[in-house]
């Protein structure tokens, strides 16, 4: 066997991205009335041809862990020939995927929502089997290479699908949002582009970024509370703006039981916490949220749900949930961890790093501020409809729907480690600084277990050893360092409080 050489290569490589560019400025999928659709077939028609030569598989066949409504989609796409005639058939077998696949939503939405839910976990973790649940590494090298083009290519369909049915459901000019408990569809705006090729091509952004979004959106009751009309879907670029917080995990874990536990009675509003102001011209420090809005859900077990407002006016959701109920768990090592997460961008920041390693801690540290702010809510003493803040009131703000938003500023205490006279200096140096938790030590404590769970005997001999007196029903936490400590930042008190989330540098045992 020939063994060519890197240089060889990357120049194949070239030379194949050269010729397949020049078979699709030359071949355009049959018209249809709808350029739009036509136009985004086109695109995704062209990366899921590159995701294929890259992983050198000629004839598309769709893995098994993907949903099944969803593989006329993908399969028998052919690059053998890298031909016209090739790519015409191909687009005629996507085009006839595309008007089934929406006469199937629309008679019967609950499938389309089911689809859906499948897509979303699929494109989560493709190599996860949601027959047998079980996570699979070790696939052979073929289907390997299968299970990543499958999962590339149903992550570039996505666009024209929702397309597709949302002008089958909710017309030109909308896009499906989401469905009442009965099966009406809920639509938002979104601006149709004159026939022009700027317009279309922002149109294309536009839609790429939603669907990216739009997989998720049957996972919250409460999208079509948290989403106005004409919001636009944030891109990546926000992702790197979220709060950083070491062990966000368990900081949430404990904010969203102690918030449970105090919890006198279900307030269904959504709540916003403002931070910054939207659409300004540039980020401040890298900071990207502007707005925060937070809804409690009936049960504990079901968590919070929220949408964010960036300082670029878009938008992303998720939701902070129990979800394994209260009375389950995880357990990492000698802890537990209750907390279920979703993101809207995370499925958008996975296909972005695909192969890569991914350290989630700006998802942690978002879900983090929100278990905060949902803490918050359930245990302020008294509810201030208004506030100021530098320029005045913030008046109760309405919904769509004429229902009022309350709107919270959390309160939080500061402390330094320097001369009080300099207070007024390092406050200054304060804002200044990025919101990111630095190390800081943690003093031993006791925490409280979930009934019919019971302390390790590692923890009660930790205990004993330092004369720590255990209350029955707790377990012991020895004193340790979370992260590298760092004595030139300012201390402050670390409340369990959103403000502490955002601004906490150091721990300040008073």
């Amino acid at each position: 066997m020939l063994n060519l050489s890197d240089t060889v290569v990357e120049a194949y490589d070239a030379n194949l991205e050269v010729s397949t560019r020049a078979l699709f400025s030359r071949v355009l999928p049959e018209e249809t009335g709808d350029g739009l659709g036509n136009q985004l077939m086109h695109t995704d028609m062209f990366n899921t041809y590159r995701a294929m030569q890259q992983n050198q598989v000629g004839t598309l066949r769709h893995h098994r862990f993907l949903p099944p409504e969803l593989a006329p989609y993908l399969d028998s796409i052919s690059i053998e020939a890298l031909s016209p005639e090739e790519l015409r058939a191909n687009f005629k077998r996507r085009t006839e995927a595309r008007q089934e696949f929406t006469k199937m939503a629309a008679k019967d939405p609950a499938r389309f929502v089911k689809v859906i839910r499948g897509l979303s976990q699929y494109l989560t973790n493709h190599l996860f089997d949601p027959q047998s649940e079980v996570y699979h590494t070790d696939l052979p090298d073929e289907e390997k290479d299968q299970a990543d083009v499958t999962y590339r290519a149903a992550y570039f369909a996505m666009p024209e699908l929702w397309r597709d049915v949302s002008l089958r459901l909710v017309g030109k000019g909308n896009y499906l949002l989401t469905f009442k408990p009965y099966g009406e569809p809920i639509s938002r705006r979104i601006r149709e582009p004159p026939d022009n090729p700027v317009a279309f091509k922002e149109a294309l952004v536009k839609w790429h970024t939603l669907a990216a979004h739009a997989v998720n959106f049957f996972e919250l009751a409460t999208l079509d509370r948290l989403v106005m009309e004409t919001d636009s879907w944030s891109d990546l670029s926000v992702v790197a703006g979220y709060p950083h917080v070491a062990d966000a995990d368990e900081h949430s874990d404990l904010l969203l039981r102690e918030g449970y536990a105090d919890r006198k009675r279900f307030d269904p509003r959504p709540h916003m916490f403002p931070l910054r102001e939207a659409k300004q011209t540039r980020y401040r420090s890298g900071e990207s949220i502007a707005t925060v809005t937070v809804i409690d859900r009936s049960s504990p077990k079901q968590g919070f749900e929220y949408s964010v407002r960036h300082v670029d006016g878009t938008i992303a959701f998720g939701k902070i949930s129990f979800p394994f109920g209260t009375e389950s768990f995880q357990r990492v090592g000698d802890e537990i961890r209750y907390i279920g997460m979703l993101h809207s961008n995370l499925v958008q920041f996975i296909h972005e790093n695909v192969g890569e390693y991914l350290p989630l801690s700006p998802f942690l540290g978002l879900h983090n501020l929100v278990a905060a702010f949902g803490r918050d809510m359930m245990v302020k003493k008294a509810l201030e409809r208004d506030y100021r803040e530098q320029r005045g009131p913030y008046k109760l703000h309405l919904q769509h729907d004429g229902q009022p938003t309350v709107i919270l500023l959390p309160s939080f205490q500061v402390t330094y480690n320097t001369d009080p006279a300099k207070a007024n200096l390092e406050y200054q140096r304060l804002e200044k600084l990025v919101r990111e938790l630095t190390g800081y030590w943690v003093t031993p404590h006791t925490r409280r277990l979930l009934p019919s769970h019971h302390p390790s005997p590692k923890q009660l001999t930790l205990a004993a050893a330092q004369s720590w007196p255990v209350p029955e029903g707790s377990t012991f936490v020895r004193g340790h360092y979370v992260g590298e400590p760092n004595d030139t930042m300012v201390q402050q008190y670390k409340s369990r409080s959103a403000a502490a989330v955002l601004f906490s540098s150091k721990y300040s045992p008073n």
